[in-house]
């Protein structure tokens, strides 16, 4: 599934951009042709990578492409224990978040208080999709809260 031709090439660029800032499409394509003429069906499918590459970092001003890195060490290090207490934990937030949004938004009083001014749990855990007990837990401790 991968274009080693391509990736090669492209590597090749990032290497000489990256240290002279610009590199001349004929070096490229020399480069190319020495490398991996025997690599490819024709001699066409060569030169439009090799445009292909150049014009890409030709558009780009010759800025070699900059890796942005996901995770921290501390993040690459984690045990998959603490990476799913980490996801546990936004997950927890993420419920908090949508439950205290809603019963605290304009329309709350009206669509989700029932008669007797208690919260309609099922109705807020059937339009937030979320787990009864969850709401029940969050709205406890938003009152909880709310009161002290």
């Amino acid at each position: 599934h991968e274009d080693s031709v391509f990736w090669g090439l492209k590597l090749f660029m990032e290497h000489y951009v990256s240290k002279d800032g610009f590199v001349a499409y004929s070096t490229l394509f020399e480069y190319a042709h020495t490398h991996y003429h025997d690599h490819i069906k024709d001699h066409s499918t060569l030169k439009a990578k090799c445009r292909s590459i150049w014009n890409y970092y030709e558009a780009k001003n010759w800025e070699a492409d900059k890796y942005i890195r996901r995770y921290t060490d501390e993040e690459l290090k984690m045990s998959r224990q603490d990476h799913i207490k980490k996801v546990n934990e936004q997950r927890k937030n993420i419920a908090r978040n949508k439950i205290i949004n809603t019963i605290t938004g304009i329309l709350a009083e009206t669509e989700y208080k029932k008669k007797n001014g208690k919260w309609n749990i099922s109705k807020l855990a059937k339009d937030l999709n979320l787990n009864r007990n969850t709401v029940s837990k969050y709205i406890k401790e938003y009152e909880e809260n709310k009161a002290s």
